[in-house]
């Protein structure tokens, strides 16, 4: 759900041209497409100012050329949004700009898939584009001055929307925390009833609430675009996403340890929870990245 309305279809709903937006609603409402987003490269992660994929502009196309890996939904994806250095006629560099790549086009091929630590139920896979020809009615966004911070902006829907994911997974773990201390029995009491655990369980409450709270105000607070998009700023979305991140993967750790040993058996759902979840401190843009990007925000204008 995240990956298909706050990825891709967000910024190509908010940037796109009228033709794109409803051909690419159109899939996801009647094809059950999910569109991949595809950023990362083996060597532009974080930096993605550094990123080498090109889209070259040729008489009525673009030819797209680079490689895109841990793309979420890669391989399985119709519709791909590629960040890709868009290119002129004459070699020009245009800055960095988002192309419409679907699968099967002659040039693209999915390369390997990788064996993930967690979220194992959708891809990510590497992305491969060798001479691959698309129409130029296919461009998103070509904006030397400000293209690549608008698909950014773009973005910030996504890691909130990650964010309430990495949420959603602390709350199911506290949740089986909590019954399992109103059920099991040590040294003649219930789990619930001594002291230390109980403070553990109201630390985990208390964190599980700060983050839902960072999360409803970065939503609440989106800019309104046009299609009724919705872009949360980026310092909101920043704040959230780091804060979420590293709280989530605290929370279902300390939810795991309420069940001992069994809560590191594959036996519970707990060991692939903390796999799961720590994830978002790494995916849509790592915790340290969005630290940089508050620290920025603090010390702008000083």
């Amino acid at each position: 759900m995240v990956e298909t309305n706050m990825g891709a279809l967000g910024a190509i709903m908010a940037y796109g041209t009228e033709a794109q937006q409803r051909e690419v609603a159109r899939r996801v409402l009647e094809e059950g497409d999910k569109p991949a987003i595809g950023m990362t490269e083996p060597n532009a992660g974080t930096d993605l100012g550094a990123l080498g994929t090109t889209a070259t502009e040729r008489e009525g196309a673009y030819v797209v050329n680079g490689t895109k890996h841990w793309i979420t939904g890669g391989g399985i994806s119709r519709t791909n949004l590629i960040f890709a250095r868009i290119q002129d006629k004459d070699g020009n560099d245009q800055g960095i700009g988002g192309i419409l790549v679907d699968k099967g086009t002659p040039g693209f091929t999915v390369g390997r898939v990788e064996a993930a630590m967690g979220l194992r139920g959708i891809p990510e896979a590497e992305l491969i584009f060798e001479d691959c020809e698309v129409p130029a009615a296919n461009l998103v966004l070509r904006d030397p001055k400000d293209g690549f911070k608008k698909l950014m902006n773009g973005y910030n829907a996504q890691r909130v929307g990650a964010s309430a994911v990495a949420l959603g997974i602390a709350q199911g773990a506290h949740d089986l925390a909590i019954d399992y201390m109103c059920e099991r029995e040590a040294f003649g009491k219930k789990l619930k009833d001594f002291q230390g655990l109980g403070w553990m369980a109201a630390q985990g409450e208390m964190r599980l609430d700060a983050a839902r709270l960072l999360i409803y105000r970065a939503a609440c607070n989106a800019r309104r675009l046009a299609n009724n998009v919705m872009l949360p700023e980026m310092r909101e979305a920043s704040i959230a996403k780091a804060f979420v991140g590293h709280e989530a993967f605290h929370s279902v750790s300390e939810s795991l340890q309420m069940f001992g040993a069994a809560g590191y058996s594959s036996d519970l759902p707990l060991e692939r929870m903390l796999r799961d979840v720590r994830m978002f401190q790494i995916g849509g843009g790592t915790s340290q990245a969005q630290l940089n990007m508050i620290a920025r925000g603090i010390f702008s204008n000083r």
